[in-house]
């Protein structure tokens, strides 16, 4: 899931990396010493090779087996933006499904479709669930590279708790493993309280990669 981070103009962040398939690391205690504090943490993840269950080897038997991909929660349906093109929807979906993340600032409609689009034009990588015509979650997949990507996926808050987050990830790897992908990965907030974290989980993914944020107070 996207992040947007922020910082504070009175501390100096510094960030910290480790890798791994186990999970969750300490912070450093030898920086905490030295007088920086942990901000934030922000991990990568990825199927995890040696789980039974991981989404690699969904995607590789989904592949093979040809099996029908999960469909949308009762009353849901599922679009992508270039079928759907409601650019001023996605902008308030996305708005509202991020508004409570750490480093959140209100974009105006004009700079977030900028940064959504100005880079990679392409709809199709926008897959939305939608309730009559309103939308409702939206995911965005990058797959121009050897690993395929998850790079955006939010649900309006009162949508939650209805598994559409669940059914997007499970539709967009079924689509990823036909189009060739064996891996994907994604970033997520470590801290985030909408429960991304246990949704990753809850569908085969491992933390390969956790980037620890310190603050240094300046005098």
């Amino acid at each position: 899931m996207t992040q947007r981070m922020g910082g504070s103009s009175s501390a100096t962040p510094f960030p910290s990396r480790s890798r791994g398939c186990s999970g969750r690391t300490t912070p450093g205690s030898s920086r905490s010493a030295r007088g920086w504090h942990p901000l934030r943490r922000i991990v990568a993840a990825e199927p995890c090779p040696s789980s039974s269950t991981g989404s690699s080897r969904a995607l590789a038997n989904r592949e093979r087996t040809d099996e029908p991909t999960e469909g949308p929660p009762n009353g849901i349906r599922f679009v992508t933006l270039a079928e759907h093109p409601d650019e001023l929807g996605l902008y308030r979906a996305d708005q509202e499904a991020f508004a409570d993340h750490f480093g959140f600032a209100p974009e105006t409609f004009d700079v977030w479709r900028q940064r959504r689009f100005d880079a990679d034009d392409d709809r199709s990588r926008w897959l939305l669930a939608l309730e009559g015509d309103q939308i409702v979650g939206f995911l965005r997949q990058v797959t121009g590279g050897e690993v395929a990507q998850v790079a955006a996926l939010g649900t309006r808050a009162r949508w939650r708790g209805r598994g559409i987050g669940t059914a997007l990830l499970r539709r967009t790897f079924a689509e990823m493993a036909r189009g060739g992908h064996h891996e994907v990965t994604l970033w997520v907030d470590a801290e985030n309280e909408t429960g991304a974290v246990g949704l990753y989980e809850r569908v085969g993914m491992r933390a390969i990669v956790v980037d620890d944020t310190y603050q240094l107070e300046l005098a």
